[in-house]
């Protein structure tokens, strides 16, 4: 019976501790900054219309963030795939610039020449900074 209370009060301390959801988990985040140079490492399908989608516009990356965060995909996202840009893997990408509060990154396509935008958290997940993987 001890163990159990004993078990039951580590618990408590433990979860009423006051660390910071999001100190537990990446603490070593890579810093964004412009005239970085990414490149995209996911899988993806020899399809035209199959890859990883770069907005022309920076609305629709942004409403596409908004429909993730708030669940409201009827409201936000409402994005024309003909102001997407697909790229394969192994394509790259520089950093231009952050815009809407840090959630999207303003990107030059290295492959296609263009100026497009890209959702933060996909970035992070989905593409990894040139110069980590030479090192």
């Amino acid at each position: 019976m001890h163990k159990i209370y004993q078990f039951i009060l580590i618990s408590l301390l433990v979860s009423c501790s006051g660390i910071p959801e999001n100190s537990l988990s990446k603490n070593n985040e890579i810093a964004i900054v412009p005239d970085q140079e990414w490149i995209l490492v996911t899988r993806s399908s020899n399809f035209p219309y199959v890859g990883e989608p770069l907005y022309m516009h920076s609305s629709d990356a942004l409403n596409t963030y908004r429909a993730r965060e708030y669940n409201e995909w009827d409201v936000f996202a409402l994005v024309d795939s003909r102001n997407l840009e697909r790229i394969k893997k192994d394509s790259k990408i520089k950093i231009v610039e952050m815009i809407h509060n840090n959630k999207i990154v303003k990107v030059k396509s290295i492959d296609h020449k263009k100026e497009l935008y890209i959702i933060k958290e996909d970035l992070i997940r989905k593409f990894e900074l040139i110069e980590e993987i030479n090192s």
